[in-house]
């Protein structure tokens, strides 16, 4: 039977795996940190349409460099690599503060920030596929790395709903530009994986300058694709409410979805999917209900709850199509597959239902989760086309490739 029982070792929880699990939740942090504060701004200054075109461009930016990463980290040191590429996020939000202070000034187009944005995608997707799929690794054993896999893709989930939150209540309780929080986080992520010694390893004369290796899963495009829709409805959300009691119960839904897949270990990873893709159209139908106290902590809840089991398994299935070589490679395009679809959903989030919403951004203690209708509709199309796509072809082409 094809489940979703992997080895445990209770030596995983080593100093060097705790900073690198530890810098992947601060990094992830400090980009989702980005989408309601860089909106709010953005919404002020240019059409709904621009403010799409710009917060979903770094999506693209992901792919840029992906093909020579795996040349990178083989004729560099991999840790160098990675800080670099975290350097990088720095500065551009730094250049992404100066541009917003001085737009009066230098009059800044709305395609100078998509280019920002793009670099902004560039870096975050070298640092994100070094760290997951080669620093994390090889900081392990070979029979703890699909759970060393598993541990550092929740570190990132819960940054997602953690970054966000993080900017609502630095508003209230802080008087400091968030632009300059964001540079801060992202430093302290940079911060701790320099705090991790890395052996030197010899690079590999026959390594090619843009390969497959490290980036991309082609086997595994069925996947790919399916978990691309299901999180076009998570960045739908993200770009529509901005209030704390959302983000709140978003991460109370993660949190119960690491306790509930402790059960579902036990059965076929279809079963933990199908179940979590239930609970998003659950968290549909709550969001379009006019019950306020159903709206505003069971929406966000049962999103969060169904968006993280979905996740879990749609990660094990990547691990599971690779062969024993290509585990970081199923990693990293994993990683592509969830950004790819929040960033679609990014740009149709602010593209489309920005006129709706008039000022999105968080303002006050509001704790009301009002989901526009349009985006009810946005993403029950998604989730129903995720659905049967998985039933009817993914799960049956899965079971017949798999590896493990």
């Amino acid at each position: 039977m094809d489940t979703q029982e992997t080895p445990t070792n209770q030596h995983l929880w080593h100093r060097s795996f705790g900073l690198l699990a530890a810098a992947n939740f601060f990094l992830t942090v400090s980009v989702y940190m980005l989408i309601p504060s860089l909106s709010e701004w953005l919404l002020q200054q240019f059409t709904p349409l621009q403010t799409g075109l710009i917060m979903g461009s770094y999506g693209l930016g992901l792919f840029v460099l992906g093909p020579y990463c795996s040349f990178l980290v083989q004729h560099y040191r991999r840790n160098q690599v990675c800080i670099l590429a975290i350097f990088v996020i720095a500065l551009l939000t730094l250049l992404t503060y100066l541009c917003k202070e001085n737009h009066a000034e230098w009059q800044a187009s709305a395609w100078v920030f998509v280019g920002v944005r793009f670099l902004y995608g560039a870096a975050f997707g070298v640092a994100q596929m070094v760290l997951c799929s080669t620093l994390v690794i090889d900081s392990c054993e070979s029979f703890q790395r699909t759970q060393a896999n598993y541990i550092m893709s929740w570190f990132g989930r819960i940054g997602v709903g953690m970054g966000p939150l993080i900017v609502m209540l630095t508003g209230l309780w802080l008087e400091i530009d968030i632009f300059l929080v964001i540079a801060g986080v992202a430093s302290f992520s940079l911060l701790l994986i320099m705090m991790v010694r890395f052996p030197f390893r010899a690079p590999e004369d026959t390594q090619l300058r843009a390969s497959l290796d490290r980036f991309f899963l082609t086997g595994a495009w069925p996947l790919f694709l399916n978990m691309v829709l299901v999180t076009v409805f998570v960045g739908i959300v993200l770009a529509s409410v901005h209030t704390i009691m959302f983000y709140v119960m978003m991460l109370c839904g993660f949190l119960m979805a690491i306790l509930f897949e402790q059960i579902l270990l036990k059965y076929p990873i279809r079963n933990s999917i199908l179940a979590g893709l239930a609970l998003m159209f659950l968290s549909l139908m709550f969001a379009g209900n006019g019950n306020q106290f159903l709206n505003t902590y069971f929406f966000p809840l049962c999103l969060g709850l169904g968006s993280g089991i979905v996740g879990s398994g749609f990660l094990l299935s990547f691990v599971k199509l690779s062969d024993h070589c290509q585990r970081g490679t199923s990693q990293s395009t994993f990683f592509l597959s969830w950004e790819l679809g929040v960033s679609i959903g990014l740009f149709l989030g602010f593209a489309f239902l920005a006129p709706q919403r008039g000022s999105m951004y968080f303002h006050g203690m509001e704790q009301a989760c009002a989901f526009p209708q349009l985006g009810i509709k946005l993403g029950t199309v998604f989730l129903l086309i995720s659905f049967f796509f998985y039933v009817f072809f993914t799960y049956p082409w899965y079971v017949r490739h798999r590896n493990r």
